[in-house]
């Protein structure tokens, strides 16, 4: 992954930090004070075949990694929780605000016929930084539970951090991590099959540089391309069986 995209993960954890400290005397998930719908992240942990977790294979670890980095995304609802000391309007759309290190925060949560909503706003200064009711990060998901999405936006409105997950009716899970950063843009593209085989693909700038398939047993096989699209490599492992 290119440094850009490492910058723009570390203001992800950023925002995390500010949110935790937003909500150290929030309720506990899931006990909001008017009862509007609420943000669980994906709740399904990503699991592979023990045979392709055993295994040394640097691109089966590189799979690996990356799917630790779509379990990342799991269970932040907190984060879409204001603390018992906002102000709040009942809604839809129900709007809470409050205070936190010189900064005002609201959090807004709509719902439509087809989805729910959430969007964090922070206007204020951090550091040198100067905010104007600035779209922080935001949230949505299915009515069904189906499907749902995550976005973190950086301070310097130069990119995005974007999680979009979807299980389909034969169970099949699909996600997409993207990162943007200018004019760069990098995508891991996962999908998981209900007996644990799946694939992989890494995409920048709109050109597959890795992608890698496995079995429900956890071999597999995988190809790397350059920027250009020119091939480079490609190769198999074996499951590591315990």
């Amino acid at each position: 992954m290119r440094k850009s995209c490492w910058i723009l993960w570390l203001l992800a954890l950023m925002a995390l930090t500010l949110v935790s400290a937003c909500s150290d005397d929030s309720s506990p998930t899931g006990t909001t004070p008017t009862g509007p719908p609420e943000f669980t992240g994906n709740d399904n942990t990503i699991t592979v075949p023990p045979g392709m977790a055993n295994s040394s294979d640097p691109n089966a670890a590189l799979a690996n990694a990356y799917i630790g980095m779509a379990n990342a995304i799991s269970g932040h609802g907190a984060m879409f929780t204001p603390p018992t000391r906002a102000t709040e309007t009942d809604g839809p759309p129900w709007e809470y605000t409050w205070s936190e290190g010189g900064l005002t925060v609201t959090l807004i949560i709509n719902e439509t016929d087809t989805m729910y909503t959430w969007d964090v706003y922070i206007d204020g200064t951090i550091d040198t930084e100067v905010f104007d009711n600035y779209l922080f990060y935001s949230a949505w998901a299915s009515i069904d539970g189906s499907c749902g999405g995550l976005t973190f936006y950086a301070y310097d409105g130069s990119g995005m951090m974007e999680w979009e997950w979807c299980t389909d009716a034969l169970g099949v899970f699909t996600m997409t991590m993207s990162f943007t950063d200018g004019s760069d843009t990098l995508a891991i593209d996962l999908l998981v099959n209900p007996d644990g085989s799946g694939e992989i693909s890494y995409v920048i700038n709109g050109v597959t540089v890795f992608e890698v398939i496995w079995d429900a047993l956890g071999n597999g096989e995988w190809w790397t391309w350059d920027e250009s699209g020119t091939p480079t490599g490609s190769g198999t492992w074996s499951a590591v069986l315990s």
